[in-house]
Parts: structure tokens; sequence; C-alpha cells
């Protein structure tokens, strides 16, 4: 019981946390969307890196977190590129495409 109580209250901290980072990010100007975005994926890519390389005396987890935590810790990888691709005028058209082609398709594939 107390393994759950203790899950509900980091679910719904980190369930709020994304709901006010989204909710600045889509109605905020596009810089500020742009750094709390890359704040975002950040935070996520620290998770999956933790999660995939911590030894397991200082983070147990079982074996199938491992493969799911590299498969998302690349996926951010990409995101990251293609969020900064995107921001930058120059190279939007190509950032979207990457994103498409290279996170989007294949994840919607593999799903």
């Amino acid at each position: 019981f107390n393994a759950a109580v203790q899950t509900l209250k980091i679910t719904s901290f980190w369930g709020i946390f994304t709901f006010g980072i989204y909710f600045i990010v889509f109605y905020y100007p596009r810089e500020t969307s742009f750094l709390l975005t890359l704040i975002w994926e950040f935070l996520l890519l620290c998770f999956y890196a933790c999660l995939w390389m911590l030894p397991q005396r200082h983070l147990y987890r079982r074996p199938a977190a491992i493969q799911y935590a590299q498969f998302w810790f690349c996926f951010r990888v990409i995101n990251i590129l293609c969020t900064i691709l995107t921001f930058i005028t120059v190279t939007a058209d190509f950032g979207n495409c990457v994103y498409v082609m290279g996170n989007l398709y294949p994840f919607a594939i593999t799903a």
C-alpha cells in the first residue's frame, strides 16, 4: 500500500509539472516555448540515461526496463536535435522532416 501511495504522489507531481510546462509552451512566445521544450527534453533524456546506464546496485530495475530506456533515450536525442533544427528558421523544414521521418514514422511502424 505504501508503494502505491508513493507512486501516486510522484505521478501526480509529474503530471501537474507536465501540464504546467506544456501550458506555457503553447501559450507563450516562441523563444520561451523553445527553451521550455529543451528543458523538458533534457529532463527526460537524463531520466532515460539514468534508467539505462546506472549500475543495478544503485538503481534496481527489470532487464526489460533497460531496453525500454535505450529506445527512449535514442528517441529523445533525435527529438532534441529536431527541436533545435526546427527552431532555426533556415533549417526548420529539415528539422520537421527529420522529426517525422526519423522519429514519428518509425515509431508508428514499430508500435
